[in-house]
């Protein structure tokens, strides 16, 4: 398995509030590309506009990665989450700077049988196979809820990226992460995840032709990817995680 791992302040903050895991090991501002086999991966992205969102994803970041081991189901990923949760909102209500912090989530667990998917929030978790991009995950955010609901977009909220589930929520409820299981990585597969920095800052149609680009390594569409997103202002924090077979 071929992965490379980047995060990066941006152009508009000093500091990262995203951080990443691999295999249960976080990881904070760094950068990373090698062969290796990896059974979990997933990307943590801190609440902007919310209180210290930086050590809410450290937080959810490590307590998930304590908790998670290649033998999980998707049931056991729904209690941890339920943990993680509990340990964001306890810590919030523990000093002052730490009060409302929040943090959103992606990820994915190869098994041998099955990939299980997960997310809480805006980060994402996007399938490469046979030349299509799909997303696997489900936004919560406003407009993406409605969408949800009624079964159409509506323009005057199309672009409304007020989130509607996080981690950190006193009322949070175990159903809320969302989960699929799909087929077993494969041969001829690539996963993406990343934070809404990417996805908000490339066009999807661009994402796409990049990380279906048989021709190119994974190093280059790294750089395509991020030459993107910082032309067009990188004005978050950005990570994402490139995996290929």
């Amino acid at each position: 398995m071929k992965i490379l791992a980047f995060t990066d302040n941006g152009l508009k903050y000093d500091h990262n509030e995203d951080c990443y895991s691999l295999n249960g090991v976080c990881r904070y501002g760094e950068k990373l590309c090698g062969d290796k086999e990896i059974y979990s991966a997933a990307v943590f992205d801190g609440v902007g506009g919310a209180n210290a969102g930086e050590v809410a994803s450290k937080l959810a970041c490590e307590t998930a990665a304590m908790r998670i081991t290649p033998q999980f189901t998707a049931q056991d990923l729904k209690f941890a989450f339920a943990k993680v949760n509990s340990a964001v909102v306890n810590a919030s209500r523990s000093k002052a700077d730490y009060g409302g912090m929040a943090c959103t989530v992606a990820g994915v667990l190869f098994r041998e049988d099955e990939t299980i998917v997960y997310n809480v929030g805006d980060s994402k978790v996007f399938k490469i196979k046979n030349g299509l991009m799909m997303q696997l995950s489900s936004d919560d955010t406003y407009s993406a809820s409605l969408a949800r609901a009624y079964g159409e977009k509506c323009a005057e909220i199309e672009n409304d990226h007020t989130i509607t589930a996080y981690l950190g929520n006193p009322h949070y409820n175990a159903e809320q992460l969302h989960l699929s299981a799909v087929s077993p990585f494969c041969k001829g597969e690539t996963y993406f995840i990343c934070t809404d920095g990417v996805t908000d800052y490339i066009d999807y149609n661009y994402l796409e032709s990049i990380l279906t680009d048989s021709e190119i390594s994974i190093e280059e569409k790294s750089k395509k990817i991020s030459r993107a997103v910082f032309s067009n202002g990188a004005k978050d924090n950005l990570t994402y995680i490139i995996l290929t077979r």
